[in-house]
């Protein structure tokens, strides 16, 4: 799929390097679960940081994007994205499965509009290509998979207020 190639080229060699990581996204939700300083530091050491091409569903289902910073966003969304195509519909049907990638994911494309310039400046350190491919993604979405009304209303608002300045 065209997509999902234009997205592995913007995303080509992104590492987390010091960005939030997915544990301590989840981690940071729970109120670090008691954690040190240091053992939250020590999180991602047992994580695939180095290559998101690689990441498996079951570490994308610790992905919490509203506690990554933009480095952590720009290393994990490309995965929630190529994720996404395939298992959207069944991450809400499926009663063993969690649809809360998708809802991550889908915030990180179309947030609340109480926090859209947070956002939105999450990412102004996104290279024009990335910010392009999501803008693409963004808008063929509704195309490629049978969308929930309120994320196909959510996708177009957002489209229409940041991400179609960045489609050629």
């Amino acid at each position: 799929m065209e997509l999902e190639a234009e997205i592995k080229r913007a995303f080509a060699g992104v590492t987390l390097n010091d960005g939030i990581s997915a544990l301590q996204s989840e981690s940071i939700e729970e109120f670090r679960r008691g954690l040190t300083p240091e053992e939250f530091e020590l999180l991602p050491q047992s994580e695939t940081t180095d290559d998101w091409t690689s990441l498996s569903s079951s570490e994308l289902g610790h992905v919490l994007t509203p506690h990554l910073d933009w480095k952590g966003l720009r290393y994990y969304l490309p995965a929630l994205l190529i994720w996404l195509l395939d298992n959207y519909e069944g991450s809400w049907s499926d009663p063993t499965g969690s649809p809360m990638p998708v809802i991550w994911a889908i915030m990180a494309l179309a947030p609340p509009q109480d926090s859209r310039k947070f956002w939105w400046r999450s990412y102004e350190d996104f290279t024009a290509q990335q910010k392009t491919a999501i803008a693409r993604y963004v808008s063929e979405l509704p195309q490629l998979v049978r969308l929930r009304p309120d994320d196909v209303t959510a996708l177009s608002d957002a489209a229409n207020e940041y991400w179609n300045r960045f489609l050629h």
